[in-house]
């Protein structure tokens, strides 16, 4: 079973998919990242309608703190994530600990509302007032967008040419609690201190492979920041395609120039996948680099067959050659990329790579 807003590339496998809101249809409490004084943000949904009643209907809506606030979507059948969990949880057992009357407190845990009511109410008593210097209220925090610190709490009173909020605390060069641990892999016991390892499959042979002398990099260009950008055509529209970008010398090794059709193969995808080459001087020779979130093959790429009827679809999504299916394989596992054991996710950057033209001159 997946929860999710789109059949996606992950979803598209599940036998089960329960259409959730979009970010626009959410509740939530994101992080604030760049911001010169102290912050915790709100976010709330802008389309939809609670209790009836469509948000922002007239001049004079406004969202009622107190009230039951039972959410419709704008998509037909999606559901707010919280509600999913707790119709799941119901559908268990409608006298499962930890939801109904309650739950929290003295307070029922019913729909998502009563949920993040009392996280903002937290907000309100817990941060608000150490921000702003008095006390707020949930409707203070909705209206607001938050709980921020006054502008003029930016910069050092006694040095105010730096931030009042600055980075500080202690450098680890020796951390005794990561040197007690253990990767939970391949059992060996983890080191203390910073130090250089070379990318390793999981058995620790090296990643570079014999016959692909290329490495593989990714980026996303400022205007194609996820994936989930090849669904909107303003941004699309810029590139709708991507570019497999060379370096000259490489290019040149190959007969390669901009515009023609060329294939990224790996040792764990012989078949590859074709895009359209991009020479550029900027780039150090030796380096092949393929933006993300190009090249999908589900997101609305492609349609589906759903209760007999075939969904829309919009080819253009697909446009573009995808990094992922050439990742390379670790070879313990032959079914997970390389894993980047610092951060915890794909590695990267340490898969080697051919380009071939499709068409030779």
């Amino acid at each position: 079973m997946s929860i999710s807003p789109v059949l996606d590339e992950v979803s598209s496998w599940a036998d089960y998919v329960l259409p959730e809101a979009t970010w626009l249809e959410s509740w939530g409490l994101p992080a604030a990242t760049g911001t010169a004084v102290r912050a915790t943000p709100a976010q709330q949904p802008v389309v939809g309608a609670y209790d009836g009643a469509p948000i922002g209907a007239s001049s004079t809506w406004r969202f009622n703190p107190e009230g039951r606030n039972d959410y419709t979507g704008a998509v037909p059948d999606a559901r707010q994530h919280a509600d999913i969990l707790l119709g799941i949880a119901r559908a268990i057992s409608p006298t499962l600990p930890g939801i109904g009357a309650g739950a929290l407190g003295t307070r029922s845990l019913d729909r998502a509302w009563d949920l993040y009511r009392a996280r903002f109410e937290n907000v309100a008593r817990n941060v608000g007032s150490a921000l702003t210097g008095s006390a707020i209220t949930v409707g203070d925090v909705l209206a607001r967008g938050g709980a921020f610190a006054p502008v003029n709490s930016a910069l050092d009173a006694r040095t105010p040419a730096l931030l009042a909020n600055r980075h500080g605390g202690v450098v680890h060069f020796y951390l005794a609690q990561l040197a007690a641990a253990t990767d939970s892999i391949i059992g060996q016991r983890l080191r203390g201190v910073a130090h250089y390892v070379a990318p390793h499959h999981l058995n620790g042979a090296p990643t570079r492979d014999e016959g692909y002398p290329l490495q593989l990099v990714t980026h996303t260009p400022a205007w194609h920041g996820t994936s989930a950008a090849s669904a909107s055509p303003w941004l699309t529209a810029i590139d709708p395609r991507g570019v497999v970008e060379l370096s000259g010398t490489d290019a040149r090794a190959i007969d390669v120039e901009t515009g023609d059709r060329v294939r990224v193969l790996s040792a764990s995808n012989p078949a590859g996948v074709i895009g359209v080459a991009k020479v550029v001087e900027g780039l150090r020779p030796g380096v092949v680099a393929l933006a993300q979130g190009y090249g999908r093959w589900e997101n609305g790429a492609r349609p589906h067959r759903v209760d007999g009827a075939l969904t829309g679809s919009d080819a253009t999504r697909g446009l573009g050659a995808a990094p992922n299916p050439v990742m390379r394989l670790d070879a313990v596992t032959r079914n997970a990329s390389l894993q980047d054991p610092v951060g915890g996710g794909c590695a990267f950057h340490d898969t080697w790579v051919r380009v071939e033209p499709v068409v030779a001159r």
